[in-house]
Formats: C-alpha cells, structure tokens, sequence
C-alpha cells in the first residue's frame, strides 16, 4: 500500500494522499520492514495488511481527485515487491496508476521479467489480480487446493482470485505483462 503517491505526466501534475493516523504509517512501516528483514512470512505479512485495510477502508474509498493521464514511454521503472531467488535481482514494473489512487484498485502497470525469472508462490489475502501478457511466455502456476499451470503468451489473460497461491516463470527472452490489482469492497 502508498501512504503517497505522486502522478506525472506531460499534461498534468497531481498529488494523491491517503490520509492515515500516526499509529496505522507506524503498523504499515512495521510490516513492510518485518517482511522485507525476512522475519515475517508473506502469508502473515498479508493478514497484517489485511488487518490495516480494514483500519483504513474509509481513507482508500475517497473518489479520485481528477483524470488520470501518463505516458508508458516517461513512465520510470522501478522494482516490484518480488525478487528472483536464483539472482536476487528483482521483477521491474511501470506503475502507471498507483495503488488506491482509485477506491479498491491496488494499482495497474506493466511488469517485465527476463528469460528464466521467477516470481515465487505468494497469495494476496483480499486482491484480485489480473494479468494480461503483452509480449513474450510465461508459465503460471495456481493452486486453490489443487494446483494448474497455465502457458500464457501474447494475447493470454489470467485472473487469479484472492487467497489463490500462484507464481510466474518467465520462458522466453523478455516478457512483458499488464498487471491490475482490486480489492473487492466488503459491505459494513
């Protein structure tokens, strides 16, 4: 989750804050530090996250400021939360629409793995996410109980439901892919 993003572009200049009590930027942080230091697993990292999503429904409900327009081409890259464990080099993206800028969408962007990366088995506790192969192949692996794989290539589109473990091999020399997280919004 961004505490605060910021959105560039050639036509417009925005700001989204999600505002958030000193208490719950400390739970976040906390989390985020855990995780990264390899204390906590990712299947608690995400009932922590759950837990703080519920604290902070109301902030990420808020509607979205004004329209949204940006580039891929002066999009920066930058790393993903998941890293390669045969290389420790990590998945890169172009985050082109930042996590809650819009109520219930954990982000949208394009994600680009090399030949023989992995992205390994973790869940999301409450998000949906899709992927949409843009270039390249991959091979998806599920498991809700039972596990699939799946051979995507260009034009392949996969929706992986929450609580589903699934990972990402990438086998072919580059490969690129449009990623979009939601989280479904629970009644009160």
């Amino acid at each position: 989750m961004i505490v605060q993003g910021e959105q560039k572009s050639t036509r417009c200049h925005q700001r989204s804050v999600i505002s958030l009590s000193s208490q719950h930027k400390k739970m976040l942080l906390l989390l985020s530090c855990v995780y990264v230091m390899g204390i906590m697993t990712p299947w608690c990292c995400h009932q922590g996250y759950a837990i703080l999503s519920a604290l902070t429904k109301k902030a990420r409900t808020k509607p979205a400021a004004a329209t949204i327009f940006s580039q891929l081409k002066d999009t920066p890259t930058r790393s993903t939360s998941h890293t390669d464990p045969n290389t420790g080099k990590p998945i890169i993206k172009r985050q082109l629409l930042e996590p809650w800028h819009v109520p219930t969408v954990a982000g949208f962007s394009i994600s680009t793995m090399q030949s023989g990366q992995l992205v390994t088995s973790h869940e999301h506790w409450d998000m949906w996410e899709f992927f949409y192969i843009l270039k390249g192949n991959a091979t998806i692996e599920t498991d809700d109980g039972a596990v699939q794989y799946y051979h995507a290539s260009a034009g392949s589109f996969i929706g992986i439901p929450p609580r589903t473990k699934h990972s990402i091999f990438a086998s072919s020399n580059t490969m690129e892919m449009m990623v979009f997280g939601v989280v479904p919004t629970v009644a009160e």
